[in-house]
């Protein structure tokens, strides 16, 4: 598979290039500040995938790399690349729970404590929350899906390269996948999308 990556070229793993910048940090962020409705840049099953997250997800990664803005092919680029990145973690998620992957309530508290340990006091947490339009059942909610893209991940992870790859395919090939943005193509380089009007 094609990955973006600005140091080196070649062929990269799923995620590869994302997947070194997503960190608790950014999940923090990203579920307690995307807004509870925004317009839909793509669909997986069903699952929107707001033009929030994807805003979001870039104005993370500029930052994590020092930079406000890029060129205009390039940040479309990047856009394009964070969208994937999204679409193939809500694959992720989805099988994750098809295949009825377990996390533990201690992985959901242990979770849970990571978050609000980013924040100085309760209160901060608690407006943090407030801003974000989110209670602790949304923060619990998304703790859980961020724990099961991971365990989804790893089991993926003990695959052979090629099983994998093929995996992946397989699990794009039968979703129902559309995207609305304007100049995205292709769905995680693994399979045509269904580009909508």
């Amino acid at each position: 598979m094609k990955r973006l990556d600005a140091k080196k070229g070649g062929q990269r793993g799923p995620n590869h290039s994302l997947r070194r910048w997503v960190s608790p940090v950014f999940f923090l962020y990203f579920i307690l500040i995307t807004p509870v409705f925004a317009a839909a840049v793509a669909e997986v099953n069903k699952a929107p995938i707001e033009d929030t997250s994807v805003q979001e997800a870039v104005q993370s990664y500029l930052r994590r790399i020092g930079h406000e803005q890029l060129s205009p092919s390039r940040m479309a680029l990047l856009r394009k690349e964070v969208l994937k990145h999204l679409i193939e973690e809500e694959l992720l998620y989805q099988e994750g729970l098809k295949i009825k992957l377990p996390v533990s309530d201690e992985e959901l508290e242990t979770g849970m404590g990571q978050i609000r340990q980013r924040f100085q006091t309760q209160v901060t947490y608690d407006e943090a929350l407030s801003k974000a339009a989110l209670d602790l059942d949304g923060v619990k909610n998304g703790v859980y899906r961020h724990i099961l893209i991971k365990k989804t991940w790893k089991a993926l992870s003990e695959m052979t390269e090629e099983d994998r790859i093929n995996r992946l395919r397989h699990m794009a090939a039968q979703a129902d996948i559309h995207i609305y943005e304007e100049n995205v193509a292709m769905v995680p380089d693994l399979v045509p999308a269904q580009v909508s009007p």
